[in-house]
């Protein structure tokens, strides 16, 4: 737009006046304390103390039951005769699972590492004779798993064709990768035959250990009954599906490492009330977890790191740093989720009433945060940023997807391709009491800053639906938008609608149009250009705010239950974002002397504008005017007359920084105008950090009663009239 104001052929007197009432933040420092992200997640170092009538097991126990500290015994003797309610403790190794029977634990035990030493479980056997063929090297394997029989197929990309083999060979601890030909084995890779049972390798095993995988799962409580299954404080690794199933109710899960396995680092399915706390899941094949069927789970404090690193389908309805589906009232909080190439948290297929609070997502390669399907969650709290990073997929900050009654509160959202995605899609509707549609989501509280997604949308946000009145938006309020530049991305936000009755889709350069066109966005605001106006150091990814930040208090106050799921204080103003300063402060109206206001000294009748141009507040521009048209001051108002052409004043640049402007501004005129063919007419702009705004155009007669053009809550850092 870039234009300024002008006021064109008038003849009558035009009187304007300018009335800015600004607002100034007064300051004073409280103790609140509110839950957001800890930065610590993971495992903890423990040292569990050791009850009495434990199980004592060692990796070559030969003991038996008792299983005493001086002869302990085999894991699977101890799983087997423990009583209910005992504990297992294992002695330090590793044990090579494949070779036991079972590993199912049938009652309520506890399994943990003796003090002080470091217990893993492997799913792997060593193999030790290869023999030289070619190029490469070939060993037989009676232990392959390949392609499970339910798989179909459809969630393997073209990245890795192979990923849905489970077979896995590990060199002195270093992942092979599986190719589908002998002729592609070279280094690095290996090759099954599976019609002769034979492995080839392409890496010289000659004094190195070789290990290939040959057991389904870890420990497991798949269809067990039994409550409270404990397990904790140990290593899994190499198993060709998951480390741990859990199908038992009440089971804790906290303190393991869970990485490099064929598909998932957990399993939760068929099983309420579960809590996984504490764990690192990383490096697994397809996702950290799988959870379905799984009722009230909690998923706290958690790392889910570098999951799909077989390169499943980023597409599909698998590969995510953990996924949940068919699940109520599950709690993912305080977590970690870091280069996952995938979603991050994926709800999926009626995961309802979920709470995503609190967590730390950065750099998966998808959605941060992925809610399809599942009504009622509360995103809220969470830091999501660097989204995305798949070249050939938008990724999202959070995304909200054929879902409805969806809150997002209070996230900080930074650097994603597109931070903010809610849409609807045609999608096969299963069930009649469930339509996968999106409907009132609420919004609020959210920063979202900076996007870089340079195909469609290209927006910071993106909002699609299918009909004209489809109330897939039910409010959007208290939101601060940040791009460092214009065009990047290209617009503030993208509202599109895909019916030819609506028109073309809103393509809205700032908030301030969003606001003006579709009534949105009355209390949030949008700043262009200059240093990140939030951040303390968002490099560093400190996203806590700054003390000058206008997020700060700026957010509208939590409804109950999202303030309960996020740990705050509910019903009073908060901090726009994740991180809540210490720092309560209020707008309120300063009264005597506005920060900026204007004196005319220019004298009554003067024809000329020195006392304008000469270091007074406002400016002229005579621009296309007649030699003889009175653009002057009289009477300490501004007056055009006879100007047959367009001229324009403006104001100076006026600071608005951490402040809320608002303008107030009243048209006269006076005598006869010319007609309707050919009508005198005035625009009033207003400009924030260089972008322009339409306020008002007045065509015709205005009269004397005039006309009051205003606008609010106007934020940014330098504002012109």
């Amino acid at each position: 737009m870039n234009k300024d104001f002008t006021l064109k052929k008038w003849s009558p007197t035009l009187k304007i006046w300018v009335s800015a009432a600004f607002f100034m933040i007064l300051s004073y420092w409280t103790t609140q304390v509110n839950a957001q992200p800890s930065g610590k997640y993971g495992p903890e170092s423990k040292n569990y103390s050791v009850p009495g009538g434990a199980y004592f097991v060692s990796p070559n126990g030969t003991g038996k039951a008792p299983c005493s500290e001086g002869n302990p015994c085999s894991l699977p003797l101890a799983l087997q005769n423990a009583p209910e309610g005992s504990t297992i403790v294992m002695k330090g190794g590793t044990y090579r699972t494949s070779k036991y029977s079972t590993t199912t634990i049938r009652r309520r035990l506890t399994i943990q590492p003796y003090p002080g030493v470091t217990v893993i479980l492997k799913g792997s056997e060593v193999k030790r004779d290869w023999v030289a063929s070619g190029s490469t090297w070939k060993g037989s394997w009676s232990s392959l798993v390949g392609k499970p029989d339910n798989d179909d197929g459809r969630a393997v990309g073209i990245e890795n064709p192979m990923a849905d083999h489970r077979d896995m060979v590990y060199i002195n601890g270093q992942s092979q990768w599986q190719v589908s030909n002998k002729s592609e084995v070279g280094p690095g890779k290996f090759y099954v035959d599976y019609s002769s049972k034979t492995i080839y390798i392409g890496s010289d095993p000659s004094g190195k250990q070789v290990e290939i995988s040959a057991q389904w799962w870890g420990l497991n409580s798949y269809g067990v009954s039994a409550s409270g299954i404990t397990i904790r404080g140990l290593k899994f690794m190499h198993y060709t599906d998951a480390g741990i199933f859990i199908g038992s109710p009440g089971a804790i899960v906290e303190n393991n490492e869970i990485v490099w396995n064929a598909a998932a680092g957990i399993r939760v399915q068929n099983a309420s009330d579960v809590v996984l706390k504490n764990n690192l899941f990383a490096y697994n094949a397809c996702q950290g977890g799988g959870i379905a069927y799984a009722d009230r789970i909690i998923i706290t404090e958690n790392s889910f790191i570098k999951n799909n690193n077989e390169k499943f389908n980023r597409n599909s309805w698998s590969a995510s740093g953990i996924k949940i589906l068919w699940t109520k009232d599950a709690e993912v909080r305080n977590n970690r989720f870091e280069d996952n190439d995938a979603n991050g948290i994926w709800l999926d297929a009626r995961a309802n009433n979920a709470k995503i609070v609190n967590n730390f997502v950065k750099n998966n390669s998808r959605n941060g945060i992925h809610c399809e399907i599942s009504n009622d969650a509360i995103i809220a709290g969470n830091v999501v940023l660097e989204s995305g990073k798949d070249e050939m997929l938008q990724g999202t900050g959070i995304s909200v997807a054929n879902s409805s009654g969806v809150k997002v509160y209070n996230n900080t959202l930074y650097n994603n391709e597109v931070a903010l995605d809610v849409v609807e899609f045609s999608r096969n509707q299963g069930d009649p009491n469930d339509p996968y549609i999106t409907r009132n989501t609420i919004v609020k509280n959210n920063i979202l800053s900076e996007a870089f997604f340079d195909g469609y949308p290209s927006a910071l946000y993106h909002m699609k639906k299918k009909e004209c009145d489809d109330k897939v938006i039910a409010e959007q309020d208290n939101n601060a938008y940040y791009r460092s530049k214009a065009g990047d991305p290209d617009l503030a936000v993208r509202w599109k609608v895909n019916s030819s009755n609506c028109g073309d889709e809103e393509r809205l350069e700032t908030i301030q149009e969003f606001r003006n066109k579709l009534g949105y966005e009355k209390n949030g605001f949008g700043i262009q250009g200059g240093s990140d106006p939030f951040f303390v150091d968002a490099g560093l990814d400190n996203f806590r705010l700054k003390s000058t930040s206008l997020a700060i208090k700026s957010g509208a106050p939590l409804p109950s239950d999202v303030a309960q799921a996020m740990g705050w204080e509910g019903g009073k103003a908060v901090d726009i974002g994740a991180y809540q300063s210490n720092i309560s402060q209020s707008p309120t109206a300063k009264t005597g002397n506005l920060p900026w206001k204007e004196t005319f000294t220019t004298s009554d009748r003067s024809t000329d504008d020195n006392g304008l141009s000469d270091g007074s507040a406002w400016k002229l521009n005579r621009g296309s005017m007649s030699d003889n048209a009175a653009f002057n001051v009289m009477s300490e108002r501004l007056q055009a007359r006879g100007t047959v052409g367009e001229g324009s004043w403006h104001s100076e640049k006026i600071n608005i920084t951490g402040q809320k402007a608002n303008i107030s501004l009243m048209l006269y005129s006076q005598g006869a105008l010319e007609d309707k063919y050919n009508p005198d007419y005035v625009k009033v702009y207003y400009r924030v950090d260089g972008l322009d705004f339409l306020l008002k155009e007045a065509i015709g007669n205005i009269g004397s009663t005039g006309i009051k053009v205003s606008a609010s809550d106007i934020r940014g850092t330098s504002l012109e009239l």
